[in-house]
């Protein structure tokens, strides 16, 4: 019953953070004095606040300060909404919409420093609460003009890419990458995946020498990957021998890869289920026992 309750709940936020990012997206290409963007930045907050109660009702009990962390972020979208709705200026709109998704941003940071112990993990968040607090800072300091300018082009495209990593976070969590870890040590993955990286980053710098399409270090790459990948974009070819003699070695070690790829998902998948098989039958060996254990207190009593 809890777990079908949980996947309602994800169905419910992953749709109104689609939501969320279909009307962000609305916004681009718009004019900064189309009054069509202050009214979609109303919708935009309140559907991302609806996105973090679903987010808050889903999480464990157990993980307070995550509970805490939506439920403070969709008070603060919920009063952005609000307070959108009763404003005329486009300028204090605008400097509201800073203000309050800074606020979100700045609460997120400041609990996740309180609760990381990581020396690194301290210290980006340190940085990102310095950057946020100069991007809420910034409408006292900018002309009206730039302010709404950037307002359109910087707030809409954070939420939207704030969406995008949620919902990324969301489709990897049922990922089990101890049992992943476990594998890929088990098969030497490890090895395989590092001499393929050591192949792509050298076919990439030696490739544009040789082929006039590719021209840069970054189109090197992006061939490389089509390559391996078996994809084939079709954007680049190569037409110089020395260009096909490495593709058909990038070809024949991404087959490899490939084929090392898919076993381990095959394995990462199998021992999933007999460790989920596990756990449900200890969980069904606790019930039958509390279930004993009841009937016998019920028959000395």
């Amino acid at each position: 019953m809890v777990n079908k309750r949980r996947r309602y709940l994800k169905a419910a936020e992953i749709l109104s953070m689609f939501a969320t990012m279909l009307l962000s997206a609305r916004t681009q290409g718009l004019e900064v004095n189309d009054p069509t963007i202050y009214r979609l930045m109303i919708p935009v907050f309140a559907l991302f606040g609806v996105s973090n109660v679903f987010s808050m009702w889903r999480t464990d009990k157990a993980q307070k300060s995550e509970r805490i962390r939506f439920l403070v972020e969709a008070v603060l979208m919920f009063a952005g909404a609000l307070t959108l709705i009763f404003i005329n200026s486009a300028f204090i709109t605008m400097c509201c919409t800073y203000c309050f998704y800074g606020a979100v941003l700045l609460f997120s940071r400041v609990l996740s420093l309180t609760i990381t112990k990581k020396i690194i993990a301290r210290t980006w968040n340190i940085i990102f609460i310095i950057l946020i607090l100069l991007m809420i800072l910034i409408p006292f300091f900018i002309e009206e003009e730039k302010l709404m300018y950037m307002t359109m082009l910087v707030i809409p495209i954070m939420i939207l890419t704030h969406c995008f990593i949620r919902l990324v976070m969301i489709a990897m969590s049922q990922i089990r990458f101890d049992i992943l870890k476990r594998i890929f040590i088990k098969s030497m993955a490890s090895e395989v995946l590092l001499g393929l990286i050591i192949l792509i980053v050298s076919s990439a710098m030696v490739l544009p020498i040789y082929e006039d399409s590719i021209k840069s270090f970054g189109d090197g790459l992006w061939y490389c990957f089509a390559i391996v990948t078996t994809i084939g974009f079709g954007d680049i070819t190569a037409t110089t021998l020395e260009g096909r003699v490495i593709s058909v070695i990038l070809g024949i070690y991404g087959i490899i890869v490939v084929a090392l790829i898919t076993s381990i998902i095959i394995n990462f998948y199998s021992e999933t289920k007999d460790i989920k098989m596990t756990d449900a039958s200890d969980e069904d060996k606790e019930n039958t026992e509390k279930t004993k254990e009841t009937e016998v207190e019920n028959k000395g009593e």
